[in-house]
């Protein structure tokens, strides 16, 4: 796991950090010298399970996966993180957690060591918060994903992630909305709670109705209202 120090892509991070607002500049560029980049190959661990957290992150580049998997080898992904993503997890805590984070792809991350984080907001109280509005966020968004596991069916967690992708992530192109991230259907089988086998049945229905289209893993969403129609369907 190779390392940089001094990127000018740590300072721009760091500028625009929404934890970060009105922070003067010289201050921010102190803590961007206690920082570096890591590198991370495809499918490298950045933490497992047990793993004390030893650093706040933000992804530069690349997608990084965090999930909970079993000692059976079962995994419940809980979801995917984008390049301009932060992860502030260490700074509340140094417990191990039951979860792990892998590199998807080739991914460089920014990381501030925990003692520096903290005693950077010690000195900038209004990083904490940043950090609390942050974290009521997450915890929104993982009860609503319980309640989807508790819930709703297959087809309609499958919708409302590629909805979520396509919304948050993808980009205008002819005919629809195609999302960046090359997704193979075990990866949309593991975001969406269910079989392989069950996913690919219900994407070749949506491809058949013109909803989606796939194009080398990526996937063209051609009729957003659709989609969202269907993440609506909350009949078991």
């Amino acid at each position: 796991m190779p390392s940089e120090k001094n990127s000018p892509r740590i300072m721009d991070a760091i500028l625009n950090c929404p934890w970060f607002t009105g922070i003067d500049t010289a201050d921010l560029e102190v803590l961007a010298g206690h920082a570096s980049v890591k590198r991370y190959k495809a499918n490298e661990f950045i933490y497992q399970p047990g793993e004390r957290k030893t650093h706040i992150f933000c992804i530069l580049e690349g997608r990084i996966r965090r999930s909970i998997s079993s000692s059976l080898g079962q995994e419940l992904s809980l979801s995917d993180q984008l390049a301009g993503e932060w992860i502030p997890d260490a700074i509340a805590t140094e417990r191990p957690l039951h979860l792990d984070m892998k590199a998807i792809e080739a991914t460089d991350m920014l990381a501030i060591p925990r003692g520096q984080m903290i005693s950077f907001a010690d000195n900038h109280p209004s990083i904490y918060k940043h950090l609390y509005l942050f974290q009521a966020e997450t915890s929104r968004g993982l009860l609503t994903m319980l309640e989807a596991i508790a819930h709703f069916p297959l087809r309609a967690r499958l919708a409302a992630r590629i909805v979520h992708l396509a919304n948050d992530h993808g980009n205008s192109v002819e005919g629809g909305t195609r999302i960046p991230q090359c997704l193979s259907q075990n990866d949309l089988a593991l975001l969406s709670f269910g079989s392989r086998p069950r996913v690919n049945r219900i994407l070749k229905e949506w491809t058949d109705r013109g909803i989606l289209t796939v194009d080398n893993k990526h996937y063209i969403v051609n009729d957003i209202e659709a989609l969202a129609h269907e993440s609506e369907q909350h009949y078991l």
